[in-house]
């Protein structure tokens, strides 16, 4: 959650702290996003109705990141 208000903020200080900063405050984003839908996993919410989710958003998550790094290969 903590993270998640850090890395909205940064929006607003992009100027102040740099673009090579606030790209790395990005990027550790997505390790935070892996660690909180494994700590779900793990803390039992894995339901069956939960599972479709996890799957979901990851694969989604995926996806978009190899789209935006073959997007910046090409460009």
């Amino acid at each position: 959650m903590y993270l998640g208000a850090l890395v909205s903020f940064s929006f607003y200080v992009r100027a102040r702290i740099g673009r090579k900063t606030w790209r790395r405050l990005h990027f550790a984003s997505f390790a935070v996003y892996g660690l909180v839908t494994v700590h779900g996993v793990l803390a039992g919410s894995d339901t069956s109705l939960l599972w479709p989710l996890y799957f979901s958003s990851l694969t989604s998550i995926l996806c978009l990141t190899l789209y935006r790094i073959f997007i910046n290969i090409k460009s």
